[in-house]
């Protein structure tokens, strides 16, 4: 008898194993671990768009002292050595490296992997940042209860929300919001200092020679030593409080991060448009991976999907205002040669797109990525 039950239950775990699909055939790989990650073709992509998209600034810093550190595109960072550590808890080394990612435009989104999305809802975004800190080559960490103070650049007169971000196994960033707001900061611009009543505007001589010996903005002989020299005071504080102003208006308040990584400046769509679909249909199946882009013509904003050989899920657009003008990019990698597609739609009467990709040079994407901005 329990031969019988032995036999019969091998037979329901042969019939249930005979059934499993083939794991060549599965969407995705798993690792050892269970935890989920790309396809290879897929990372051969990624590295196309990594080395278009360059090398993350490298700066650098004491860990003896406070200070201030400035992005290419005006990313203010506060560092405080002290509210810092290294993850294995040993001292700081001389100096602090910061790695800096400064997304401001369509382009460095894009090769990014950084869609303007949020659980699948559309953002529209003031600027993306990546930001981490190393010493010696150990990692860093905020120490309890102390905060990383960031000037982020204001890049629009919209408000908006900070973000932070999350890289899922499709290799793309999900943004969380934080409900904190960014802050514009309240400025006063400096006024100008008058000249003495009595000075008279200097006459520009035709000879160029003339004018360097003359005085830029007044000729002082009719005004007193005491006048002049007043003057010149107050007109160098005001060149000094004039640049101090113009750094500081291209920047919000400072926002207080307790960790590094992803962070965004942004705000959800609030559009009341209808909503519609967009599909992707590739001309070609034999391609083995890349990846498709929705860019918005009028609104930063872009979303992103993925395709590979053997995925069951077709790739598309989903929830994307109707009426919108929006440019589908595609990029390829495949038997060591760059493909690229690009088409201009209109949302309200192109839901479908047929996709060919056209061998293309690195050199030649990257041109045109850059004309997206």
């Amino acid at each position: 008898m329990n031969k019988k039950y032995l036999i019969f239950g091998l037979f329901i775990i042969l019939s249930i194993l005979s059934c499993e699909p083939d794991k060549a055939g599965k969407d995705i790989t798993d690792t050892t671990d269970g935890i989920v990650s790309l396809p290879q073709a897929l990372v051969d992509v990624d590295q196309l768009l990594a080395e278009l998209a360059g090398e993350p600034q490298k700066l650098s810093a004491s860990s003896d002292k406070p200070s201030d550190l400035t992005g290419q595109m005006g990313t203010i960072i506060h560092i405080d050595p002290k509210a810092l550590e290294t993850v294995d808890g040993t001292a700081l080394g001389k100096t602090i490296e910061v790695e800096l990612l400064e997304m401001t435009d369509k382009s460095s989104l894009l090769l990014h992997n950084a869609p303007t999305v949020s659980n699948g809802k559309l953002l529209e975004t003031g600027g993306a940042y990546y930001l981490n800190m190393t010493s010696d080559g150990k990692q860093l960490k905020m120490k309890s209860n102390k905060a990383l103070q960031i000037e982020f650049p204001k890049l629009t007169d919209k408000a908006m929300e900070l973000f932070t971000g999350e890289k899922d196994a499709m290799g793309k960033i999900n943004w969380l919001p934080t409900k904190e707001s960014f802050n514009r900061k309240d400025l006063v611009a400096p006024k100008k200092p008058k000249a003495p009543s009595k000075a008279k505007p200097v006459k520009k001589s035709s000879h160029a020679v003339n004018d360097i010996f003359a005085y830029i903005d007044e000729d002082w002989d009719s005004a007193s030593d005491e006048e002049r020299e007043k003057y010149f005071k107050e007109k160098a504080a005001y060149e000094v409080y004039m640049k101090e102003y113009e750094i500081n208006r291209k920047t919000y308040e400072r926002i207080e991060l307790r960790g590094f990584g992803w962070i965004n400046c942004d705000r959800f769509l609030k559009e009341k448009v209808p909503l519609v679909n967009i599909k992707i249909l590739s001309a070609r199946d034999t391609l083995a991976s890349g990846r498709y882009y929705a860019i918005f013509e009028d609104i930063n904003s872009l979303m992103m999907q993925e395709f590979w050989a053997g995925r069951s899920e077709k790739p598309s657009f989903v929830n994307i205002p109707r009426g919108k003008n929006i440019r589908i990019i595609g990029i390829s990698f495949q038997k060591g040669k760059s493909l690229y597609f690009e088409k201009v739609i209109n949302t309200a009467s192109e839901q479908e797109v047929r996709v060919d990709f056209t061998e293309m040079g690195k050199s030649e994407i990257k041109e045109r990525l850059a004309n997206l901005n």
